[in-house]
């Protein structure tokens, strides 16, 4: 039993105090408003936890609005954040002391956790726990723009301080922040603006003296000729703009292959992948994000009346501000031999009147994307002068993200491998990326084994009702999604 069940339908006057009491048509209606703002103006929208004291069904509703993350005060706040499953959080203050950065790195281990830094003592100590942790913690090097309560100088003394800090281990520089507080009690709001401006021009200039940190040339227009070797080494590419057929050759120390299934990287290294076909195509599609549905949910469509056709269903992803991502998994021997492919589908459509908001006026199948992967792990992740990371090390179905989770988590230990000047850089990339990598490629194993079961097992309507019995289990279907979206994620010792 819940312990305030007793309190529901008792007159306010009534509630033990301290109590929150909300107007939820108007906290909804904010709510929305805020996140329509936000889309409008194509910025991205991290509401803080303050305004409702850290309350979990509250940041849900932001979440669930279209917010990214959501940013807290002070440490505790982000742990009650984190208890009720929001893993992407802000805190926006300096987290000092062994014990409060003991519970940072924690809390570290399984979300994707950012935190204000100002000093380089206290990122050598958050540095050195995440490193015994085998973590990772996000930093946000906070910028002194006016208010003069904390952050680094700006300009030179600011990329001085980044500079210092990435290459150490346990440590992801995630860029910089500002706080003009100071402006807070102005009353002019011609003169706020102004100074606001000039706070932000601080920021803004201190962001682009960062941009230029390191030695990078960015080339559009080119493409990959050869590999060149000498021997068993990789030295690095020969290129050609397309544009003018100049040819240019590349040398480096290291070249990183990230050149999909197919990549000649791996091909030049002498690799071999065994890879199979994922029994489902999917037929793909971008849509704007109908108002009629919550923003940050992705809503499923699933077929179970029509699985004689070979569509499987429809499912509607966020993929940005007010854009969506359209996925219509088929099977495909059983869709390309359907003669009735168009009927089939409109009979999916008429499921529900939101799909015709998602599908728009496209005509299917014609106005839409067909993809078909193979999957596989490659036997190693390199060879000396050349390191593979993403498709080109590990193709996977392209359902849930997580072909691209394991690509950035790849390039995120592969870049603070290097910035560290890892000796063993191969050897350390590999060791502590394959079991992550291996596990990720768990649930595409399971699907493709599934899916590829003879037509009597009825493997679509097992599929199916197994999705549709874990979806009217909410703690069971958390878990399931939870345990599928980080399995990308290094395993703490």
């Amino acid at each position: 039993m819940d312990i305030h069940e007793y309190e529901v339908g008792l007159h306010k006057g009534e509630l033990d105090t301290p109590a929150l009491l909300v107007n939820l048509d108007a906290i909804e209606r904010n709510i929305q408003r805020m996140a329509d703002f936000s889309r409008a103006h194509r910025v991205n929208l991290r509401p803080h936890a303050k305004i409702h004291k850290a309350t979990p069904i509250l940041a849900w509703m932001q979440l669930r609005a279209g917010a990214i993350g959501i940013t807290a005060s002070k440490l505790s706040e982000a742990e009650v954040l984190a208890s009720a499953g929001i893993r992407d959080i802000l805190i926006a203050n300096q987290v000092v002391g062994a014990r409060k950065i003991r519970r940072l790195v924690n809390l570290a281990a399984y979300t994707d956790l950012i935190v204000a830094v100002d000093s380089i003592d206290n990122v050598l100590e958050i540095s050195r726990a995440a490193h015994e942790k085998r973590t990772t913690v996000g930093v946000l090097v906070e910028v002194n723009i006016g208010n003069e309560r904390c952050g680094v100088e700006p300009f030179a003394t600011t990329r001085d301080f980044v500079q210092s800090i990435l290459p150490l281990p346990g440590i992801r520089f995630r860029g910089v922040m500002g706080y003009d507080g100071h402006l807070a009690f102005v009353e002019n709001l011609e003169e706020r603006h102004t100074r606001s401006q000039a706070a932000y021009r601080i920021l803004n200039e201190t962001r682009d003296l960062l941009l230029h940190l390191g030695s990078f040339e960015l080339r559009r227009g080119v493409e990959v000729m050869h590999v060149l070797k000498e021997k068993n080494r990789i030295l690095g590419v020969r290129t050609r703009d397309v544009a003018t057929g100049e040819e240019l050759e590349v040398l480096a120390d290291c070249t990183v292959g990230d050149d999909g299934v197919h990549s000649v990287v791996r091909k030049a290294c002498g690799i071999e992948i065994k890879t199979q076909m994922v029994p489902l195509d999917l037929l793909c599609f971008g849509f704007d994000w109908p108002s009629s549905l919550p923003f940050a949910t992705a809503r499923i469509w699933m077929n179970l009346k029509g699985l004689g056709s070979g569509i499987l269903g429809l499912v509607a992803i966020p993929a940005g501000v007010g854009k969506g991502a359209g996925l219509v998994p088929v099977r495909p021997k059983i869709f390309n031999a359907n003669p009735n492919v168009t009927e089939s589908w409109t009979q999916l459509c008429s499921m529900d009147a939101v799909i015709h908001e998602v599908i728009q006026d496209r005509k299917f199948p014609q106005d839409f994307v067909r993809i078909r992967r193979p999957w596989g792990h490659a036997p190693r992740y390199g060879t000396e002068g050349a390191v593979l990371i993403g498709d080109a090390a590990h193709p996977v179905s392209p359902a849930g993200g997580q072909g691209a989770n394991m690509s950035v988590a790849d390039a995120c230990v592969l870049a603070e491998l290097a910035l560290r000047n890892e000796p063993n850089l191969l050897a350390e990339y590999e060791r502590r990326r394959r079991p992550a990598n291996k596990r990720s490629i768990g649930p595409t194993r399971v699907a493709v084994s599934v899916w590829s079961l003879p037509e009597w097992c009825s493997p679509a309507s097992f599929f199916l009702s197994m999705v549709r019995w874990v979806g009217r289990h909410p703690s069971l279907m958390r878990r399931a999604i939870r345990s599928f979206s980080t399995r990308f994620q290094e395993k703490i010792n």
